[in-house]
């Protein structure tokens, strides 16, 4: 990879592009084993497996949920949030309705508009300093996709406040950015809002990522996700699990709900694959085990 059931919040219809017709179909494939791979990571009680996306744990992953980027949404034990839109074979393109366009159109209005729910029952913007709106492709998007933007996006992000946006990039890095920020200007003023200074763009782009995920059967991501399995499965269970993960990913997009990691265990159940306990009770089990050890011996 590269620089990535509880009651849904905010349901709504999904998104066409997202959930059917010939233009979607390679994309819906993707946005189900990117769902798998999420979820992979919350049944190992892991974090996802890019570094610098999101902190946290991940404890709970939705598909279809309502936000703007809604293909795959994952929330993290920081409550902290992941908000993917999944486009298979992304190409970097200035058409004003392609899929670069659309995505980044997603993007921006759950920047500057939308809400992520917060434990007492109130909302929050998304904060570029904890959240990622999240551009996820696969191996079959153009290099200036999967290398040179993310790149791009990064160093931008990072550099201090007063540094001009293309400052002290390379030529490819330089002109994959220059056309998301051509289509994310006109964007943000479209929204109603006020064009955005460079600093306001700066901290967008600080929440914006754009990921590979490889997870067909035998790439990478697939191979990371049951590798990670296999540490809290039985390691000749594993391969079944990840089908399994996969097919709750296209049930939870149907449902428009999420999954937590009882959710998933439940699932892995009913094809008699039993995921280990969460490790917070791990230490009473072992407990238990032993005390139940010692009333055997003495009986």
């Amino acid at each position: 990879m590269q620089n990535g059931s509880t009651e849904a919040v905010g349901d709504r219809s999904a998104s066409a592009a997202s959930a059917g017709g010939a233009a979607g179909a390679s994309g819906v494939g993707l946005q189900n084993r990117v769902f798998g791979w999420a979820a992979a990571a919350m049944a190992a009680e892991r974090h996802l497996a890019v570094v610098g996306l999101v902190a946290g744990k991940v404890i709970r992953v939705g598909a279809q949920t309502g936000f703007d980027l809604d293909d795959v949404a994952v929330h993290t034990d920081a409550d902290n949030f992941a908000l993917f839109q999944v486009k298979a074979g992304l190409n970097l393109s200035r058409t004003p309705k392609g899929p670069l366009a659309k995505a980044l159109e997603q993007a921006v209005g759950q920047y500057l508009d939308g809400r992520l729910p917060v434990a007492n029952g109130t909302d929050r913007a998304v904060d570029s300093a904890r959240d990622a709106l999240v551009l996820c492709t696969d191996k079959a998007a153009s290099e200036s996709v999967r290398v040179h933007l993310p790149y791009a996006l990064a160093k931008t992000a990072s550099q201090p406040p007063g540094t001009p946006l293309l400052d002290n990039l390379s030529k490819d890095q330089h002109n994959a950015l220059k056309i998301v920020l051509d289509h994310v200007r006109p964007l943000w003023v479209a929204g109603a809002h006020a064009a955005p200074n460079d600093e306001e763009l700066r901290r967008f782009l600080r929440a914006l990522h754009v990921i590979t995920v490889d997870a067909n059967d035998g790439e990478s991501d697939h191979a990371a996700a049951v590798a990670i399995l296999k540490t809290v499965l039985p390691a000749d269970e594993a391969d079944r699990a990840w089908l399994v993960l996969v097919a709750e990913g296209q049930a939870a997009s149907v449902a428009q709900n999420w999954r937590d990691r009882a959710a998933i265990g439940a699932a892995l159940s009913r094809h008699d694959i039993y995921l280990a306990p969460p490790a917070r009770h791990a230490i009473d089990i072992s407990k238990l085990c032993e005390l139940s050890t010692a009333n055997l011996r003495a009986w």
